[in-house]
């Protein structure tokens, strides 16, 4: 028999980035999920089920009578479940349906906008105004219409392609980071289409209707038509400067290579790292037939355009930083082709809610400061990637010519001219002394204003010694921030606190970091609410880990 606890980290795969609040929907759609994987029931019956228990809830709305609204409530909460269900199913099973897909986007689409319609019908008869029910298609349409917008990118790049042969180019420029921060702000609005948020304001708005004798239900229709409409606007706004040049940037640079338009005899696209899918060029089996190049172009466009409607609202979009590559450039567009050299200009640049920024490994030897907030529905993620990533705090003194040999063991290095609280030697702490520089014992170091640093590393040049010399106070500070996740990066040889939390940094999620030689403490949150810390390693930190 199946137990939740047993297929949670199948099932689930990568929910692990959701909201906090969003999980816990996810510790009841995992018992349902294991239920219905030990009976034949098929993962489009489950999206049938879900469709119809929402039919069914929104018909209940319309009811005058509390008990069967909130029986309504219940279908509706059951069905939001089921949406969760189908997918842990499918990737408990390893099924994939392009009728699973297209089922949801009905449901998303047709079915669950109903609870409007109900909403306005149930006002528009206890009124007999006509002006709720006109608020409920407004606000349907519009819901419809900042959804579909979403899926531009996909549908663009695919339209393009197939008239052209060709991915689209985007512009490398992008949105301002001055207008991503207000589409963070903006996303907001759309709390008055996430069904999970409609859901309670909708129960609520007829409770307190029958409890007052107010059109309260009105009152939250003209809200959401408005808000959505006001979202509408500025969406489009958004895309038309430097969003949609993003999301194609990242969108296309995934998907196989299209061959030239005007080469007939091009093979057929070819995924360039097919997880699970080969496409075989015509080439290789001697047939150069048009039809079966633009069947393979047809296919390819399918996939890109599944892979749009699959991957969420567009909005989201990831981001690349690798400092060991030489194509990486901190004005570029951060793809995985051409990442960002450094995590600060990777968040100076995408550093906004919704977005998750993925960091390859290497040592990046910089502060990161994050200063844009993420939001319920679309956190800030920064996430280490495919490897060790390391935020050091030191500067790296390993080469023998930045020291210049004073006495004996005793080297110096004047172009230390700040005053480190740290220096490491062999991937330890060397001691601080107030010594004669000219009688330094083994295994300390002493700074001279003026002069810069001067180590004894236990005998020959320091550069030998892997010798790192502190600098930066934090390796990641968040300061009012909220709703960030950071995520599997090991900070290291900090001056002060390895990551340092304050002034009301809420919402956010510590989680796989390795802290260590941090010169006070290792993770320090101060007045952050509903934080989350959880499965980080801390040691050799001068305080508290």
């Amino acid at each position: 028999m199946l137990s939740p606890h047993d297929i949670r980290q199948v099932c689930q795969a990568g929910k692990d980035r959701d909201p906090g609040w969003y999980r816990i929907h996810r510790r009841l759609s995992i018992h349902i999920t294991a239920f219905l994987l030990q009976t034949p029931i098929t993962l489009n019956q489950v999206s049938l089920l879900m469709m119809f228990m929402a039919a069914i809830g929104a018909a209940m709305l319309t009811s005058a009578n509390l008990w069967v609204n909130a029986g309504g409530g219940v279908c509706l909460y059951l069905s939001f479940l089921l949406d969760k269900v189908d997918g842990e199913m499918a990737r408990y099973r390893q099924q994939e349906s392009v009728m699973g897909i297209l089922l949801d986007r009905f449901h998303h689409r047709l079915i669950e906008p109903l609870v409007f319609l109900a909403l306005g019908w149930r006002a528009f008869q206890a009124t007999g105004s006509w002006t709720p029910l006109i608020a409920a298609l407004a606000t349907m349409l519009a819901a419809n219409i900042i959804e579909e917008t979403q899926q531009l990118p996909a549908f663009i790049a695919a339209k393009f392609a197939r008239e052209t042969g060709r991915w689209p180019v985007p512009g490398t420029a992008g949105p301002s980071l001055g207008l991503q921060r207000v589409a963070g702000v903006m996303r907001s609005l759309k709390t008055f289409r996430t069904f999970i948020t409609v859901l309670p304001l909708v129960l609520a708005a007829i409770a307190a209707e029958t409890l007052s004798g107010q059109p309260v239900t009105s009152w939250l229709l003209l809200t959401s038509a408005v808000a959505l409409w006001v979202y509408v606007l500025f969406q489009a706004w958004y895309y038309a400067h430097g969003q949609l040049d993003a999301e194609l940037a990242t969108l296309t640079v995934r998907v196989p290579v299209l061959p030239a338009q005007d080469d007939p005899e091009a093979p057929a696209p070819r995924l360039t790292n097919p997880p699970t899918l080969s496409v075989v060029s015509s080439t290789a089996r001697g047939d150069r037939s048009p039809r079966r190049s633009g069947q393979a172009n047809i296919t390819a466009l399918a996939l890109l355009v599944l892979c749009g409607l699959a991957a969420g609202p567009a909005a989201a979009a990831t981001y690349y930083v690798d400092n060991s590559t030489g194509a990486c450039s901190n004005n570029g567009a951060g793809t995985e082709a051409q990442p960002y050299c450094t995590i600060t200009a990777a968040l100076a640049a995408r550093g906004v809610a919704g977005n998750t920024i993925l960091v390859k490994p290497g040592n990046y030897p910089e502060q990161v400061t994050l200063s844009a907030s993420g939001t319920s529905s679309n956190p800030l993620v920064l996430r280490a990637f495919g490897g060790v990533v390391t935020v050091d705090g030191a500067d790296d003194f390993s080469a023998t010519n930045k020291w210049v040999n004073t006495s004996g063991d005793i080297w110096r290095a004047a172009t230390v001219t700040w005053s480190p609280k740290q220096v490491f030697g062999d991937g330890l702490r060397l001691a601080a002394s107030t010594a004669a520089v000219t009688a330094l014992p083994p295994r300390t170091f002493r700074w001279v204003s003026g002069q810069g640093l001067y180590v004894n590393a236990g005998g020959g040049n320091p550069g030998t010694h892997q010798t790192r010399v502190g600098r930066r106070n934090y390796a990641f500070v968040l300061s009012g921030r909220s709703w960030i996740t950071i995520d599997g990066f090991a900070a290291t040889r900090t001056e002060d606190r390895a990551l340092n939390l304050t002034n009301a940094s809420n919402d956010v999620q510590i989680l796989n970091n390795r802290v260590s030689f941090a010169n006070k403490y290792g993770i320090y949150l101060s007045e952050c609410l509903r934080a989350r810390v959880a499965s980080n390693v801390a040691t050799d930190n001068n305080h508290h880990g």
